[in-house]
């Protein structure tokens, strides 16, 4: 499921309820986990790349409250400056299929 584009939007739904009746440490843990996850996965490929990027931006906008989980996302994914992350930074998928040509 985790690999699921809905359960990743889901999931940082999810976080931002538990920030909103702040429960801290439980979107905390909530959000290591899934980048503990997100580490695992191949991160040559364009959609780990962006859901690396659109958790990037739950992390910009919760810093103050997700402090294990920003300390973990700048050691496993240091390559993105959170500093000056530039919303929406999402790596556009090439085009597999050439639109047919209608009669």
């Amino acid at each position: 499921m985790r690999d699921d584009t809905a359960h990743c939007i889901l999931h940082k739904k999810w976080v931002e309820r538990l920030i909103k009746d702040a429960r801290f440490d439980l979107a905390d843990a909530s959000t290591l986990y899934y980048l503990e996850y997100l580490q695992t996965c191949n991160q040559a490929e364009l959609k780990t790349q962006n859901t690396i990027y659109f958790w990037a931006a739950v992390m910009q906008e919760n810093r103050a409250v997700l402090s294990k989980s920003l300390e973990f996302f700048r050691k496993a994914f240091p390559e993105v400056d959170l500093e000056n992350l530039t919303l929406p930074r999402y790596i556009r998928m090439p085009s597999s299929k050439t639109p047919s040509k209608m009669m």
